[in-house]
Formats: C-alpha cells, sequence, structure tokens
C-alpha cells in the first residue's frame, strides 16, 4: 500500500480527532470517509457504548496490519480514555476480545476532553503510523504517537518471515522445517519465533535444507520466523523520548527502548540548510531493534512547529515536536 497522510485536519473536538483518527487509519466509510484515501489497517475488533460516531471514555477499537510484506501481524489497541491511549498487541482475539502480550504502558495522545485545539495529522503506511495532535494547550505544542514495525538496516536488512506448518514443543534440538529458509540466516543467529499466544527469541542451532534447529522455551502452533521482529509503540514523550517493542533481542518482552543517538544540537548547516537523520533505536540503548520510517530526528535550530522542509531530491518533511529537545520531521506526500 502506499504512504499517506493526512495533515493539519482541525476537529471540532477530541470525539472528532478519534474517529478520523480510527477512519483514515482503517481507510473506512466510517463517521468519516476515508476509503479511498487511508492508510489501509483492517478494523478488527471494536467496542462502544452508544455507536462509533459518539466515542466515550472506555471506548476502543483494534487495527491490524499484515504488513507491507504481508507477512506481519501488527494489532494496535486505541481507546477513549482520561487521553487517548495507543498499545501494540502480539495478537487480538476478535472473538474473546481480548489480547496476548500488551507492548507498552501510558502511550497516548496528549488529549485533553475540552479546552483545546484538536489538530490531526496522520503519516503512514501497512508498516508504520505516526499520528500527530496539535495543540496551542500543550506545553510544547505538539505530540505523537508511532506504532507499527522498525525498518531492519544490519545484515543486510533481513526482514524475511519464514512459515510452517509444524506446531513444535518447547525443548532442546527441535527441529523446525520452514516453507523456505532466508540466504541470511545462518548458524548462531538469533531468530524471533511467534504465534498468537507466545513469542521468543532463540539461536539457530543447526540447518539442514528446509530444517531448522532450535532450543525452545515455548510451545507454538504453526509459527512465524524471522531474523527481526521490530513491533513498536512510542507515544506521550514522542519517539525521541524513547518506547516499547514486543520483544527485545534478549528476549523480553515489552522491552523499554531507547534512541541510539540523542541530537546533533548547536550545528548549523553552513549553506542555510537543516539538517535531519534517521532514528535508530536499541534496547536500552544498546542492542539494535530498528530504524523508524519516514520519521527522521531534526537540528532544531530557528524552525517554527509545522515549518515543511525540502531535501535535494524536492522530497517534503513536517517539523513537529512535543519536547524541544526532541524534534523530529515526518514526510510528506
Amino acid at each position: 500500500m502506499a504512504y499517506k497522510n493526512l495533515i493539519n485536519v482541525d476537529c471540532a473536538d477530541k470525539a472528532e480527532l478519534f474517529c478520523r483518527f480510527r477512519d483514515f487509519l482503517c481507510a473506512r466509510n466510517g463517521t468519516y470517509d476515508y476509503s479511498t484515501s487511508g492508510i489501509g489497517w483492517t478494523l478488527h475488533d471494536a467496542s462502544y457504548a452508544t455507536d462509533e460516531n459518539n466515542p466515550a471514555s472506555g471506548d476502543w477499537f483494534v487495527a491490524y496490519s499484515a504488513g507491507e510484506s504481508g507477512n506481519e501481524d501488527i494489532y494496535v489497541y486505541v481507546e477513549w480514555g482520561s487521553e487517548i491511549t495507543v498499545n501494540i498487541y502480539l495478537y487480538w482475539d476478535n472473538s474473546a476480545h481480548t489480547g496476548t502480550i500488551k507492548v507498552g504502558y501510558s502511550n497516548y495522545f496528549d488529549c485533553a476532553d475540552s479546552g483545546e485545539d484538536y489538530i490531526l495529522s496522520v503519516y503512514g503506511d501497512m508498516d508504520e503510523v505516526c499520528a500527530v495532535h496539535t495543540s496551542s494547550s500543550l506545553s510544547y505544542g505538539a505530540v505523537q504517537v508511532v506504532f507499527g514495525k522498525f525498518q531492519n538496516l544490519i545484515n543486510g536488512g533481513g526482514e524475511v518471515t519464514a512459515t510452517t506448518t509444524d506446531s513444535p514443543a518447547s525443548g532442546t534440538d527441535v527441529v523446525i522445517t520452514v516453507d523456505a529458509v532466508p540466504s541470511t540466516w545462518v548458524v548462531g543467529l538469533p531468530i524471533v519465533i511467534r504465534d498468537n499466544s507466545n513469542i521468543e527469541v532463540s539461536k539457530i542451532k543447526a540447518i539442514s535444507g528446509t530444517d531448522v534447529t532450535f532450543d525452545l522455551s515455548n510451545s507454538y502452533t504453526t509459527p512465524k520466523l524471522s531474523e527481526f521482529c521490530g513491533y513498536f509503540v512510542s507515544g506521550n514523550s514522542g519517539i525521541r523520548g524513547g518506547g516499547y517493542v514486543l520483544v527485545g533481542m534478549s528476549g523480553s518482552t515489552s522491552a523499554s527502548i531507547g534512541i541510539l543517538e540523542w541530537t546533533i544540537s548547536n550545528m548549523p548547516d553552513p549553506n542555510g540548510l537543516y539538517i535531519f537523520w534517521p532514528l535508530h533505536f536499541g534496547n536500552y540503548q544498546q542492542s539494535y531493534v530498528g530504524t523508524a520510517r519516514h520519521i527522521y530526528g531534526a537540528d532544531d535550530g530557528n524552525l517554527a512547529l509545522g515549518d515543511v522542509l525540502e531535501d535535494f531530491q524536492g522530497n517534503q518533511y513536517r517539523y513537529h515536536s512535543k519536547m524541544s529537545n526532541y524534534p523530529v520531521v515526518s514526510e510528506e506526500v
């Protein structure tokens, strides 16, 4: 799916902001019609005290994406409360209306029920989404929440997902037969193994044809295997303030992440241009867990909120930030 933007929509209130975010994310004709212009996630589940047009405290929805590759399983849970909270789940059962392994805590739009501006911008594709709430009542003018899947820039950028019809039990020297072994897989490489109930990281012990051997802490039903997962959520203080990843390379779930470089301050470009750079993240600022898509760190210089920058290829990026020390720009189309 193409990368889509919804830019500076002046909403009347929190309810409009909530509904527009949901409908644009899911490319649906709901309260608002974004069926042709929206991103394209699937509205997977929802609960409303009244109806979807009149959200109230405690109402929520879950959106699902198979990613740009079609092999991912990204579930985002969005709830109306004193703020609009956003979290990622390993899996969401839309029959039982419950999720497995919640990722992140207190990730939200800083969005009061009344008494402020409600200007919404959304940038995203099937892998990653950044939503920005701009308001004169916020301390730094705007706050963003970002979620989805990081991109992988190491080991050749391996993001291939292998599948299997096996349902392996926990144990040592467990052989899993996959559909195809990616070319980047070698003995000793950590692999993320997941199904709807469990997730872990285990190193490859042996490869023979399409048989791959692991030690497993959990049992699985037809799991997916990949050298990179990168499902994450970041909110409140903004993506440069850190966030949570579904699984760290140590194997811990809902692991805290931080940016691997913080800022390039007081470095104006001699040609009067502004500097911005990729945002790389690590588990506790150590092991690499991924790089943000379409979002970049920026030299704050003399930028004003909402300024649009243009690179040498003509690509445009809009400046927004909650915290003055953590400026970011989002790519626009």
